[in-house]
């Protein structure tokens, strides 16, 4: 079976107004907040010369924010 998702925006598939995430003491976010979130990532990181398909490693605490 060939796996046509390749992206995380592929992978966010459900309706904008719907829950994405959802943490204690935390706003939540819906699945168009979080696609906006990506988007706006994947544009910070190119500005930096990384692009698809490059390698990338986070080091963040366990938090919505990771």
């Amino acid at each position: 079976m060939t796996n046509n998702k390749n992206t995380v925006l592929d992978l966010l598939a459900g309706e904008d107004e719907r829950t994405a995430l959802a943490a204690p003491d935390q706003p939540s976010l819906t699945y168009g907040q979080l696609r906006q979130q990506v988007v706006k990532l994947a544009e910070e990181l190119n500005r930096f010369g990384i692009g698809r398909g490059d390698r990338v490693s986070i080091a963040i605490p366990n938090s919505s924010e990771m």
